[in-house]
């Protein structure tokens, strides 16, 4: 029966080869991926652009306690090797393809990639919705209080001034997702409460509000920045010279000034949607010097 027992054919040979390689690979692609984090946590540990507003975790201390299992925990999560650069690749994607943002707890992105804020431990999406009005009483008291303080400053020819400046979304509402806009209630916002109630109160309190200019000129001139919460420097000069002028001084015109047009990179709302890396989202705004 010797004669009869089967033999590989060479093409089986090369089958059980080529099986065995392909185990290899697969077993040392396994131990590359696992060593890849090592790497970049003890060799090449600035390796990417750190973006995060807050403290990373940069020592840890040995001990047989719960503590240090937390500690080990949130220094892993905040060292491990290429962090910074996979989660900005993550962001990107995110941005670019799906016009999202990796973390929705603190940003969105809106119309033409305008990102907006949303983190709600500062009341944004409150004010937004218009959830954070207040009673008549609190009206009533708030104004007292502004009307205290215009006394005693009059009285000592101060002159009081109590300033609206509007939030982002509050002027380019347009910009804002579908979603969000949802959420806005058909009632006036706070700051209208407090300008109905100067105006019908005949309060002496002088109040600023330049909503209507900065909705007025962003149709002509781009305002705020579209990855920054804060206005560019055209918005702020629309407020400063609104500004002069209710307290009677003479402004600045904008021909007294060099105006070019500037790179800008990221912003506070492009590092809080995980863009750490600034090429990723830029705009051109406009310099007044």
């Amino acid at each position: 029966y010797r004669s009869n027992q089967f033999k590989p054919s060479p093409f089986h040979i090369f089958q059980i080869l080529m099986k065995k390689s392909i185990n290899h690979i697969f077993f040392g692609l396994f131990i590359v991926i696992l060593l890849i984090p090592a790497h970049g946590m003890l060799i090449d540990k600035d390796w990417g652009n750190k973006c995060e507003n807050r403290a990373l975790s940069d020592q840890l201390n040995f001990s047989f306690t719960k503590q240090f299992l937390e500690d080990f925990d949130l220094y892993v999560k905040d060292n491990i090797g290429y962090r910074n650069s996979l989660t900005n690749v993550n962001a990107s994607i995110k941005f670019h393809l799906f016009n999202s943002s990796s973390h929705p707890q603190h940003s969105v992105i809106g119309e033409d990639d305008w990102i907006f804020y949303t983190d709600n431990s500062d009341n944004i999406l409150n004010s937004y919705s218009r959830k954070n009005t207040v009673s008549q009483e609190e009206l009533k008291a708030k104004v007292k209080q502004w009307e205290t303080f215009d006394s005693t400053l009059s009285s000592k020819s101060i002159q009081f001034l109590t300033a609206v400046f509007p939030n982002k979304s509050t002027i380019h509402e347009e910009k804002i997702p579908y979603n969000m806009r949802a959420l806005k209630r058909d009632t006036p916002s706070r700051t209208d409460q407090f300008v109905n109630y100067l105006q019908a109160s005949n309060s002496p309190v002088q109040l600023l509000d330049i909503r209507d200019q900065l909705l007025h000129q962003k149709n002509e001139v781009q305002n705020y920045h579209k990855f920054d919460t804060h206005w560019n420097e055209y918005g702020a000069f629309l407020a400063y010279r609104e500004l002069c002028k209710a307290m009677g001084i003479q402004p600045y015109e904008l021909s007294d000034f060099d105006i070019h047009y500037v790179e800008f990179s990221s912003g506070d709302l492009g590092r809080m949607a995980g863009l750490c890396n600034n090429r990723s989202i830029q705009e051109m705004i406009p310099s007044i010097n």
